[in-house]
């Protein structure tokens, strides 16, 4: 069996072991982990990854991301205010 030098009881845990932790004694707790769903994709949101699939637009994109999608993005947010 291979022991731990003694100063690793040093270290503390890391947040998300902490979390982790904590959702373990909750009863019943909603999982917001990346993960699968418990629910079906809708169908519009299938429909418009296949038509971004088939031109090849499958690269993860700057930071900057799709012009068209900046100026939803833009648009949603005056709205909203």
């Amino acid at each position: 069996m291979t022991r731990l030098a003694a100063r690793t009881r040093l270290i503390d845990s890391s947040g998300i072991r902490k979390v982790f932790s904590l959702g373990a004694k909750m009863q019943d707790p909603i999982n917001l982990s990346i993960g699968q769903p418990d629910f079906d994709v809708p169908e519009p949101v299938k429909e418009a990854a296949i038509a971004a699939i088939r031109p090849g637009a499958t690269a993860t994109r700057s930071r900057r991301a799709i012009r068209p999608a900046r100026q939803k993005s833009r648009a949603l947010g005056r709205r909203a205010r």
